[in-house]
């Protein structure tokens, strides 16, 4: 795993500044708020319009020197699937593509810190061995084949990013509002009763 070990957030932050992708300024405040949250710095920068998601693939690529590889072109085995964790796959952005042997081709949502990748790693036997992926065509494709259990009213609904840290109030940008959240229970609520209803059968 020496090759993942030297990911880095700041290192690749620091290559869209020298190319003029964004200002430092910008970066620092971004960086601030993964440190936080946990959010994915290539989720950030795409989700709030900062650099396209073409660039972040292409960066990435270039200063890692790693292949560039999209679910859209080549389809992940599904059947790996439960060999992971899903929330931990849908947190990260993370999709297993296929498996050699011990060696687990994993694609990135642009980049991931090497910790997150070695977090993947520590549940298998197995080396990881990262491509570079969109980060819309990940979490389309996580979204389509392996979406988040949506629960009765009463329990909590699984969140892609992990809450921000105790004591802060503030809710996170693009987080969902009071009513959104009422919206996906009464949805998750209504489809567990019409799932009932069809296992009964006719009265």
């Amino acid at each position: 795993m020496k090759s993942v070990s030297r990911f880095d957030y700041v290192r690749f932050g620091e290559a869209f500044v020298e190319r003029g992708l964004i200002d430092r300024d910008t970066l620092n405040h971004v960086l601030q708020q993964c440190n936080a949250t946990r959010a994915l710095l290539p989720e950030v920068l795409v989700s709030e319009s900062l650099v396209s998601d073409w660039e972040v693939g292409r960066i990435a690529c270039e200063l890692y020197h790693l292949p560039f590889l999209t679910v859209d072109i080549y389809t992940p085995d599904r059947d790996i699937l439960g060999r992971f964790d899903a929330a931990y796959l849908r947190q990260y952005a993370l999709i297993p593509l296929d498996i050699l042997g011990d060696l687990v081709t994993v694609v990135m949502p642009g980049l991931v810190a090497s910790d997150v990748l070695e977090g993947l790693r520590q549940a298998q036997a197995m080396r990881i061995l990262p491509v570079v992926g969109s980060v819309l065509s990940n979490r389309r494709w996580l979204q389509e084949h392996l979406p988040p259990p949506v629960q009765q009213m009463g329990t909590q609904v699984e969140s892609v990013v992990p809450p921000l840290p105790s004591g802060t109030t503030q809710q996170a940008s693009g987080a969902p509002s009071d009513d959104e959240w009422l919206n996906v229970f009464d949805a998750g609520e209504e489809a567990v009763q019409l799932d009932l209803k069809e296992k009964q059968g006719p009265e």
